[in-house]
């Protein structure tokens, strides 16, 4: 048995050695603009001339689908549509950026009503034009200020190079991050769960473990082998733990 397991592991082993050489090869010939783009992934809004919903069949475009795919190359869509604010979102962002006579006017004009999500998206290009120089005409510090405390749905769009050193969301003053020490690399910031409850803690952030590290317990605990079997396949030279400096 143990040996049928040994040789099966081999076997996976050289299959996945083999298989991952085109994929490094095929990564070698791909510019960076060409990685970045199969790393991102867009909601179907950005290659869509209609918005399905219950009664209306979505319908794709092929210039935008062509563009995302050829130019951009994209790497997946998302089937989902823009994220939808709450009545309560909704009205926070009218009072504090005072457009409610603009939006009036706008559900007279068009006949839409802007307190659903389905009018507001027949109108998005409209509401867009409002909040655009309310915008422009103030600062990120100023925003920030003016939002605090309200029920806007709002984040600053940001590079992750932004994120990482100067977002505090992103930090140690986010109790789910923690600085973690990595034999052989050091210290460096590591997200935990999200998951926070009031009756079970939350799972700490952990490093990341060495290369053969958990070897042994796998064997013990997958395949059921004994401490003999496990000592001679270390023995054999089949298995091996974590690197010794």
């Amino acid at each position: 048995m143990v040996v049928r397991l040994v040789a099966l592991a081999l076997a996976l082993t050289a299959s996945a050695g083999a298989a991952q050489e085109p994929v490094e090869a095929l990564l070698r010939k791909m510019t960076l603009e060409e990685k970045v783009g199969q790393m991102t992934q867009l909601t179907i809004e950005a290659v869509s001339s209609v918005h399905g919903t219950a009664s209306v069949q979505q319908q794709l475009d092929s210039a935008k689908l062509d563009s995302a795919i050829l130019t951009y190359h994209v790497g997946s869509l998302l089937n989902v549509w823009d994220v939808a604010l709450t009545p309560r979102q909704w009205s926070a962002l009218v009072e504090v950026t005072a457009i409610e006579p603009a939006c009036h006017d706008i559900e007279h004009a068009t006949g839409q009503d802007l307190n659903t999500e389905s009018g507001r998206f027949q109108a998005r290009d409209l509401i867009a034009a409002l909040l655009r120089p309310w915008f422009a005409s103030r600062d990120l510090a100023e925003i920030r200020r003016t939002f605090a405390g309200t029920n806007v749905s709002w984040g600053p769009y940001q590079t992750f190079r932004q994120l990482v050193r100067e977002d505090p969301r992103c930090s140690t003053e986010n109790p789910m991050f923690a600085e973690v020490e990595h034999p052989g690399i050091g210290t460096y910031l590591m997200p935990g769960s999200p998951l926070d409850f009031t009756t079970v803690p939350r799972v700490p952030a952990r490093r990341a473990p060495l290369l053969g590290e958990d070897t042994d317990q796998v064997l013990a605990d997958v395949l059921s082998l004994n401490t003999r079997e496990v000592a001679r396949l270390h023995e054999q030279g089949v298995v091996a733990g974590p690197a010794t400096a």
